[in-house]
């Protein structure tokens, strides 16, 4: 439920029930400047980053064929693969400190 704030106008966010760890994780207040915890950001810049490399590799595979450099294709397939399974196991990390099962908050 929003309120307003006499003292700045703004409007601010107000509960009448027990909050869960993963809603303590991702709460916004008026005294909070994120609403995230710097841990929760740094995984989600992390996920964003590794997203982006693979499609990056993506290209660099096509571009390693069409140079006729099998070895070429075949590293970036292998960093390519590398960086997937680091990126589902960012993502378990990333689940379980917005669920408060990970890092202090």
């Amino acid at each position: 439920m929003l309120e307003p704030d006499n003292d700045s106008g703004a409007s601010v966010r107000t509960t009448a029930r027990c909050e869960s760890p993963k809603e303590k994780a991702v709460k916004e207040t008026a005294t909070d400047s994120h609403p995230l915890s710097d841990l929760a950001y740094d995984w989600i810049t992390l996920i964003q980053n590794k997203a982006q490399a693979l499609m990056a590799y993506d290209q660099y595979i096509k571009d390693a064929e069409q140079a006729k450099s099998p070895e070429c294709a075949a590293y970036f397939r292998k960093v390519h693969d590398a960086d997937k399974a680091q990126l589902a196991e960012a993502k378990q990390h990333l689940i379980a400190v917005l669920q408060g099962k990970m890092g202090a908050g």
